[in-house]
């Protein structure tokens, strides 16, 4: 399907607000900043907060105004940026670290998906508990080049030991390909993106991820900003941040609503609602906070940084670890400074 090959390039290994001030970046009373947000891939779905903060007018209680455009990957979210044609990129980490690598001034303020967008999945009932496991079994992937395979391989090989022989690649396409190889016995699991693994249960089947809880912490997609830009607009990186948290709270119980807004955006995910409400469901399980976050929005764990940081140079994508101080906190309490249940229920639930 169209979203696997915008997938392989969102992780890069394995929105952007561009600018017209409406009245400058003094921050004065009664101005809008009117910005561009560049999403890595045409999705509404998947970056909801973006288009219900918009909707709902939280963008506004900020003196905010922001349009949102895809573009063609996340290395052209980072293009865009430092062409000054963009002023925050909505990038995977990777290829935002590999850009810090090349001495660009760059800083993530907020984290937004908390959690790895690749699991390697298995039936429900299967007897397979542990990539261990998988020795002499058979590894679906999509496709062979695709941005899950690097990764399904070196989490193979870091966590159990096992090198491509032990086991068995197959390509089997994407996700509902993946349910009928999986029924006809022919792969033992499944490397799926998260947009897989939403097919897979729309279609009924229950999974377990049995990728370790070092890799599931793999983070992803995360606003970045110029480092000046983020020194110098300190009140509009507190209230950008603060309106996707309230977004993102907003949309949690509220999948349906997500879909209504996002289709006006992309009128194709109006097409199947019930499969956009089905991703919509599954990209919300990459928001959950992790316990090392500390309920706080945005937050970037360091231990998950250094962890991911560490991988990326065992995998050659980085020669060395960058400066884990570009993964910014400082604005997080900022961003949590707004009543969760009144967010709740003005979405019509409760928590």
């Amino acid at each position: 399907m169209r979203f696997r090959a915008y997938l392989a390039l969102v992780l890069g290994v394995l929105a952007v607000l561009a600018a017209g001030c409406g009245g400058g970046d003094d921050g004065a009373p009664g101005e809008t900043t009117k910005l561009t947000a560049v999403i890595p891939f045409p999705s509404g779905a998947v970056f909801y907060p973006l288009f219900v903060a918009q909707e709902n007018g939280y963008f506004a209680e900020e003196g905010l105004d922001v349009t949102v455009e895809p573009v063609d990957g996340s290395g052209a979210t980072l293009q865009q940026l430092a062409a000054g044609q963009a002023q925050v990129a909505v990038p995977s980490p990777g290829p935002f670290m590999q850009a810090v690598a090349r001495g660009e001034n760059l800083k993530s303020v907020y984290t937004l998906y908390q959690s790895n967008v690749f699991g390697v999945q298995v039936p429900a009932d299967s007897e397979i508990k542990s990539l261990a496991d998988l020795e002499g079994k058979t590894v679906g992937v999509g496709a062979l080049d695709g941005g899950e395979t690097p990764f399904v391989k070196a989490a193979l090989a870091e966590e159990a030991g096992l090198e491509e022989g032990d086991y068995e690649l197959l390509a089997v396409g994407d996700g509902g390909q993946a349910v009928v190889a999986l029924e006809k016995g022919d792969i033992d699991a499944y490397a799926a993106a998260f947009v897989d693994t939403a097919i897979m249960r729309l279609r009924g089947v229950e999974l377990r991820n049995i990728l370790p809880e070092d890799f599931q912490n793999f983070f992803d997609t995360v606003f970045v900003f110029d480092g000046d830009f983020v020194d110098e607009n300190e009140d509009l990186i507190e209230g950008f941040g603060r309106a996707i948290a309230k977004a993102t709270v907003w949309g949690l119980d509220n999948a349906e609503a997500v879909v209504e807004i996002t289709s006006k955006s992309f009128p194709e995910e109006a097409e199947d609602k019930e499969f956009t409400k089905a991703l919509v469901e599954e990209t919300q399980t990459l928001y959950e906070l992790p316990e090392e976050a500390d309920g706080q929005w945005g937050y970037a764990v360091p231990e998950f940084v250094g962890r991911y940081m560490d991988f990326l140079v065992e995998q050659g994508e980085l020669e060395e670890p960058v400066d884990p101080d570009v993964f910014v906190n400082d604005y997080v309490d900022a961003y949590d400074d707004f009543d969760e249940d009144e967010i709740r229920a003005d979405a019509g639930t409760d928590g």
